[in-house]
């Protein structure tokens, strides 16, 4: 058997597969019930989180790489900003049309996702009904920001995050002539 030297290279867009698992969890979570709150609805709303942040990561790097964010010498300095900085660093460099990209959202995003990452003991007060059922009122536990994970909120979280990256990605093609599209995971090459 003849041996090769192989060399590979690969560039994996770890967004993309955040993105992916967003709306796999999305799919799930539109089989349940929408009045009560659901963890495939929690995954999806998480998973665009993260997808976002990774996308901000990775066009931060590619911009980084043709000096447009020049306000870093570092890239490891843009990488420890918070996301919604992030965000911002990106629509400058991009000179992008800032009005057409829902900034609230990115800020209720990323809010979510704290109040989910550093969640705290939550407590009710007690509260008095009424009840004539037969069987018995059972407390609803979830904390405040679980009751939003629902297939509705999910969907919205979901095609938002899309139209984000679409957007910031339309404005990196014409930038730097690549973009990092959401429904490929990365790219790979070998030469022998």
């Amino acid at each position: 058997m003849d041996r090769k030297h192989v060399t590979q290279s690969v560039e994996g867009y770890s967004h993309a597969l955040l993105a992916h698992a967003a709306r796999s969890f999305l799919d799930r979570s539109e089989d349940t019930s929408e009045q009560e709150p659901n963890h495939y609805a929690l995954g999806a709303m998480m998973m665009c989180c993260f997808a976002l942040e990774a996308y901000f990561n990775q066009l931060g790097h590619a911009l980084h790489q043709h000096q447009m964010l020049r306000s870093f010498q570092d890239i490891k300095d843009f990488e420890r900003l918070a996301p919604d900085r992030k965000f911002l660093c990106l629509i400058s460099a991009l000179h992008s049309q800032v009005q057409n990209i829902p900034h609230a959202w990115v800020n209720e995003v990323f809010r979510f996702r704290n109040n989910v990452a550093h969640a705290k003991p939550y407590s009710r007060k007690n509260e008095s009904k009424n009840w004539k059922e037969s069987r018995p009122l059972i407390p609803n536990t979830d904390p405040p920001w679980a009751r939003r994970a629902t297939p509705k909120e999910a969907r919205r979280f979901v095609e938002n995050m899309e139209k984000i990256i679409n957007h910031i990605n339309e404005a990196s093609f014409r930038k730097l002539g690549h973009d990092f599209q959401i429904n490929i995971f990365g790219q790979g090459s070998q030469i022998y």
